[in-house]
């Protein structure tokens, strides 16, 4: 399992985020490179620009982010990911304005945002981003900025191939953190769900443990109390054969002693409460009896 913090051993969904973004990080990392050696071959107008140096920079940080994926938090990832993202197609933007072979980047960018932060702060982050991109799109409407290889950009072939292998690079990415996101839910799901039987079956085991207990509790409540009732008939009917009056005396005392023993072990097994018992009404009630 990959864990990049000690705040993600215990969360279980950021340790999911974790994987993917790593994930996503490792198909990114080869695919810019890529795109990134084939313009550099095919491309002279690419070399050496304000482009070529931001590309090296967002390039470089993803690298940097994947190499230190363990030791890194995981909001630290993401908001570096985004950055080299936002350098690249602020790159592309800033060299070829509305034919940017980069422009479907910027859905990466509020998809990535949202996995750690909250909606304001997608927004807000969102929202840079697309004051840079109407920043860049005003300097080339009043000129000061403008498309140097000419207006015939349609029959470049570099063009073509590199705003294809972007599209390819974000569309991988989308539907790998998408689908591996969906398995690992899933999976936690599963999991909750097996968990859940389990504890219901360990739970059905108890009641039925506790009833058998007190069935148990009940059966000897029973026989102390027919217990009782037997030495306190017999000490009665021995009472019946004896003509001292002293002596019956005494054991009707030790009778009414059995008597009010046997009338608290009635009250407590028969109350919840096992600790104590109402006083007066057992009074009453033992004096009744006596």
């Amino acid at each position: 399992m990959d864990i990049s913090s000690k705040k993600d051993i215990w969360d279980p969904l950021s340790v999911i985020k974790s994987r993917l973004l790593n994930q996503a990080l490792l198909v990114g990392c080869i695919l810019a490179a890529a795109t990134f050696v084939f313009a550099l071959a095919f491309s002279d107008y690419y070399y050496n620009t304000v482009g070529y140096y931001l590309d090296i920079i967002s390039i470089g940080s993803l690298f940097g982010i994947y190499l230190f994926r363990h030791k890194a938090p995981l909001k630290v990832r993401i908001l570096f990911t985004v950055f080299a993202a936002v350098l690249l197609f602020t790159s592309s933007t800033f060299q070829y304005g509305t034919i940017s072979t980069q422009k479907t980047l910027i859905a990466l960018i509020p998809f990535l945002s949202i996995l750690v932060f909250d909606f304001k702060k997608t927004l807000l982050i969102f929202g840079g981003v697309m004051a840079m991109y109407f920043l860049v799109a005003y300097l080339y409407i009043n000129g000061t900025l403008t498309y140097q290889p000419g207006p015939d950009f349609n029959s470049w072939i570099t063009l073509w191939v590199i705003s294809g292998l972007v599209m390819i690079i974000v569309g991988l990415v989308i539907t790998l953190l998408v689908n591996n996101y969906n398995k690992e839910i899933s999976a936690v799901l599963q999991d909750l769900q097996t968990t859940t039987e389990k504890l219901e079956l360990r739970d059905q085991q108890r009641i039925e443990h506790l009833k058998e207990k007190n069935i148990m509790i009940q059966e000897i409540h029973h026989r102390v109390k027919n217990n009782l009732a037997v030495v306190s008939g017999l000490l009665q009917l021995q009472m019946t054969a004896i003509n001292d009056e002293k002596l019956t005396l005494a054991m009707q005392k030790s009778v009414n002693r059995i008597l009010s023993i046997a009338k608290v072990h009635q009250m407590l097994y028969e109350s919840e409460d096992f600790n104590k018992i109402p006083f007066k009404e057992y009074v009453e009630e033992l004096a009744n009896v006596i």
